[in-house]
C-alpha cells in the first residue's frame, strides 16, 4: 500500500480541471436555480489528511463454453443479433465531437480521487490508466470515515469519487468515420432479448458543458425476435418509442436509423437533414458482456467513477459509464439504463450485483 505525500494533494483549480470549470462558470447564474450546489460545511477541515490509495487487482472470472458472460444467452446468438439490428447513426452535419473508443480516451486522460468536503477540495492525481489499472481503493477522506473504491462504489452527488480528467480540447473530436459501438445483450421480461447500443463521447458541448458522455438506446425484442419497442436513453429520462417511429434499413439486417442531437449527443428518432450516417454493423461492434463478467477485455464496465472532471455544478461534472449510468436510476440504486426490463434483476456473481452499485458514497 503506497501512501501519497501531502505534496500530491493539489488545488481543485489545477490546469487540467480549469478547462471544465471555466466553461460551466460563465453560465453559473443561469443554472443556480436548476442545479444542486455542493453544500459547504463551515466546520469542514481546512487541510486534507495524509491519504492512502491502493491499486486493486483485476479479477474477472472465466466461464468455459459458449456463454462466457454467464447470462444465459449464447455469445454467438448475442453477436448475431447485435449485427442484425445494428443501428445506422446519423450525426448533425454541424457536429464537432464524434464518438471514440474507450482505449483511445484512456490514453489521453488520467485517474484522480476527489472529495469536496475538504478545504480546499481534496484532489489527488493517480496517474495514467489503462482498462486493467482503473481500479483503486481509498481510505477515509475529510468528509467521511468509510473507504471507497472505483470498482463498485458510486457517488450519488459526485462529491466523493474517483474520476477521469477531462481531455484537452484538441483530443475531444473523436472519429468521424469509424468508432466502436459497444453492445450489451440480456434476457428480458418479454420472453425475448434486449440489445443495448452504446457510444462514448469525450465531451458534451451542450450547456452545461461536461466531460465523459455515454449515450445509447435499447432495442427490445420479443420471443420471436420481433422489435417491440426502442428505449432512447436521454440525459434525465428514458423515452420509449414504437418501432413505427423510426426509419429502418433492410440491407444485411433490420437496422433502425437514429439521429444524434447536436452537442448533447442523445439518441433521437428524427434524423438530422444532410447528416453523416454511420453503419454500426461495419464496426467495430464490441460485445462488452455483463458488468459481473465482461467480454472481450472490456474491463472498464466495472469502473464506477466519473468519466469527466468535477465541475461547478452536478450537471457540469463528468457522468458515469453504462453499468452505473444515471438516467432514470431508482432510489434503491437500480441502474435502469443498464438493466431495464431484465429477466433477472437480482443477478449476483461473487457478491457483486449486476444491476446495482455495491455501495454509494456522497
Amino acid at each position: 500500500m503506497k501512501e501519497a505525500p501531502v505534496s500530491e494533494i493539489v488545488s481543485r483549480h489545477s490546469a487540467g480541471l480549469r478547462r471544465g470549470l471555466l466553461a460551466a462558470g460563465a453560465f453559473g447564474a443561469v443554472f443556480l436555480g436548476l442545479a444542486a450546489l455542493r453544500t459547504r460545511q463551515p466546520d469542514r477541515p481546512t487541510t486534507a489528511p495524509r491519504h492512502a490509495v491502493v491499486t486493486l487487482p483485476v479479477a474477472v472470472p472465466t466461464v468455459s463454453g459458449g456463454d462466457a458472460d454467464a447470462d444465459g444467452v449464447p455469445d454467438s446468438r448475442e453477436n448475431a443479433l447485435a449485427v442484425r439490428f445494428a443501428p445506422i447513426v446519423v450525426h448533425d452535419p454541424a457536429e464537432t465531437v464524434y464518438p471514440m473508443g474507450v482505449d483511445q480516451f484512456l490514453g489521453r486522460t488520467s485517474l484522480w480521487l476527489y472529495d469536496d468536503d475538504c478545504g480546499p477540495d481534496f484532489i489527488l492525481p493517480l496517474g495514467p490508466v489503462t482498462q486493467s489499472t482503473l481500479f483503486h481503493a481509498a481510505g477515509p477522506t475529510c468528509g467521511a470515515a468509510d473507504p471507497i473504491n472505483s470498482s463498485g462504489v458510486r457517488s450519488r452527488r459526485k462529491q466523493r469519487t474517483f474520476f477521469l480528467e477531462d481531455v484537452a480540447p484538441e483530443y475531444r473530436g473523436g472519429n468521424t468515420e469509424h468508432w466502436p459501438t459497444y453492445v450489451h445483450v440480456y434476457a428480458n421480461d418479454r420472453d425475448g432479448l434486449t440489445i443495448q447500443y452504446w457510444r462514448f463521447y469525450a465531451f458534451n458541448e451542450l450547456i452545461p458543458y461536461h466531460g465523459g458522455d455515454w449515450e445509447g438506446f435499447h432495442v427490445v425484442l420479443d420471443s420471436r425476435d420481433s422489435v417491440v419497442e426502442l428505449a432512447l436513453i436521454g440525459h434525465t429520462d428514458i423515452a420509449v418509442r414504437p418501432p413505427t417511429d423510426f426509419r429502418w434499413d433492410s440491407a444485411g439486417g433490420v437496422h433502425p436509423v437514429v439521429g444524434v442531437a447536436r452537442g448533447g449527443h442523445t439518441t433521437i428518432a428524427g434524423v438530422p437533414p444532410h447528416g453523416k450516417p454511420h453503419r454500426s454493423s461495419r464496426g467495430p461492434l464490441v460485445n462488452f458482456g455483463e458488468k459481473t463478467r465482461p467480454l472481450n477485455g472490456q474491463l472498464f464496465l466495472q469502473y464506477s467513477g466519473l468519466w469527466g472532471s468535477p465541475g461547478t455544478f452536478y450537471q457540469s461534472s463528468g457522468y458515469w459509464g453504462p453499468a452505473f449510468n444515471e438516467t432514470a436510476i431508482r432510489q434503491d440504486g437500480f441502474v435502469v439504463a443498464w438493466c431495464r426490463g431484465t429477466r433477472n434483476p437480482e443477478r449476483t456473481v461473487n457478491g457483486v450485483r449486476e444491476c446495482y452499485p455495491n455501495r454509494e458514497s456522497r
